[in-house]
């Protein structure tokens, strides 16, 4: 599934050969196999702040709920990936579709790219073990944050090393968020270059849905 239509909005198209000859070869979504799930999907979404926005959170429960499933959205502001491995050990059973978030506290906190790594690899990993198909989405764009203007090497690192992962069902590009720059749409963006306004989660949760 590709969606270039945000970036198409209001670019000319010598601009719009440039996007997509930016654009990682990886497409929106990789090829998903949720499909072969039976029954009612039953997500569960782990995340931060970014993840605990209200539109990202209604944004999956209805589109989910209209197909006869749930969804469980567990975000909580601050956290990295070590304390969403340590609370999706907690999770007990009834999940199965993991769709997780994570990273970008670690490296607003100078944490490493092998920090991250780590964690997610872990969470990816465990939630299989679980019986969950999961959905890794990758960060998203915050090069208009003062510290993440900073970090679009490692941010692009870590993307890249999600999007070849072996374990995720679907991987969910984030690129359509935010400009050729990195910097979240004016629309998408909250005010500090990092969290969304409900339209941006919003937007995530559609991007998200398409993988599952």
């Amino acid at each position: 599934m590709k969606r270039w239509h945000k970036i198409a909005l209001g670019v000319g198209a010598g601009l719009l050969l440039v996007l997509l000859l930016r654009r990682p070869t990886a497409a929106a979504v990789t090829a998903s196999d949720t499909s072969r799930l039976t029954g009612p999907l039953r997500v569960l979404a782990l995340g931060d702040s970014l993840t605990g926005n209200p539109g990202y959170c209604s944004g999956l429960r209805e589109a989910i709920r209209a197909t006869g499933g749930s969804v469980d959205c567990k975000s909580l502001e601050g956290e990295g990936t070590r304390a969403i491995y340590d609370r999706l050990q907690r999770v007990g059973p009834g999940h199965n579709v993991l769709v997780v978030l994570a990273g970008v506290n670690d490296l607003a906190s100078d944490r490493s790219v092998a920090h991250v790594e780590k964690w997610l690899d872990l969470i990816y990993r465990r939630a299989e073990a679980m019986g969950m198909a999961v959905v890794a989405v990758e960060l998203t764009p915050w090069a208009g944050h003062y510290k993440g203007r900073k970090l679009q090497e490692e941010t692009e690192i870590i993307n890249g090393w999600i999007r070849r992962h072996p374990v995720p069902h679907a991987v969910i590009s984030t690129y359509d968020l935010g400009d050729f720059t990195g910097h979240l749409f004016e629309g998408f963006d909250r005010g500090d270059g990092l969290h969304m306004t409900p339209d941006g989660g919003r937007e995530l949760a559609m991007l998200v849905i398409g993988g599952i």
